[in-house]
């Protein structure tokens, strides 16, 4: 019960940290379930959970969708899910926690790079190979943001079609991935409506969060989310490393 508790209020603060800042629910809820329950079982949940928040994101920047990017970021993620979904089932858990990790610290460098100046925007082409890299570290960590934001980064993407674009894709490589997990056998024995549940809680945070972006300092609020990301990302790094 205690557990089922802290993971919807997590979820919570994960669709609540997306509504204010527009991003960051499966990065911040994953590696905090992840030291509650076995690192496999907060992926898997999570990757219930966290569909609702690319689904509930890309309705709200749908118009700002770039379709063309997106179809090439799916057409190559679904060369990565097998993959993705491969290690998750084979991989242990300092394995699983090691990737958390380096995702987080993928994200957190990417939030600290320059805006790149006057640098010309790489073709589209790009969006095969980190469709890949997306629908594996997706499927296999429920985070594959990373590789999905360094596109919008490479391609100088606005802030909502990155939004849009990065959210749509995660939707597709979710309704992917989340049948293979199944067919694979990876959620036998799991609480399936913990995951449903969280996904509710998320949705609320997203709602209780979207109306105080105009009455906080958001800016604020990213760098204190970025640190505690940071932290994250230590606490994963150091319990893998102890496993």
């Amino acid at each position: 019960m205690l557990n089922a508790i802290c993971y919807n209020l997590l979820w919570f603060g994960g669709g609540f940290v997306t509504g204010v800042a527009s991003f960051g629910a499966n990065l911040f809820a994953v590696p905090f379930v992840a030291l509650l329950l076995p690192p496999r079982e907060s992926i898997l949940l999570g990757c219930i959970s966290g569909t609702a928040v690319f689904a509930a994101m890309s309705a709200i920047y749908a118009r700002h969708i770039r379709w063309g990017g997106a179809a090439l970021l799916t057409a190559g993620a679904l060369a990565g899910i097998p993959l993705g979904v491969w290690a998750l089932a084979h991989a242990g858990p300092r394995a699983l926690l090691l990737g958390a990790a380096f995702c987080l610290g993928a994200f957190l460098f990417w939030q600290w790079l320059p805006g790149g100046g006057r640098r010309p925007p790489v073709g589209r082409w790009l969006a095969l190979p980190l469709g890949v890299a997306s629908g594996a570290m997706m499927s296999a960590l429920g985070m594959g943001g990373p590789a999905l934001v360094a596109y919008a980064y490479l391609r100088k993407l606005e802030k909502e079609a990155t939004l849009g674009t990065v959210n749509v894709v995660s939707v597709a490589i979710m309704a992917v991935a989340l049948p293979w997990q199944y067919m694979q056998g990876l959620y036998d024995g799991l609480e399936i409506g913990l995951g449903l549940w969280g996904a509710v809680f998320a949705c609320c945070g997203i709602a209780v969060g979207i109306p105080l972006v105009r009455r906080m300092d958001v800016r604020l609020f990213r760098k204190v989310l970025l640190t505690i990301l940071a932290l994250s990302a230590v606490m994963l790094l150091v319990r893998g490393l102890r496993q």
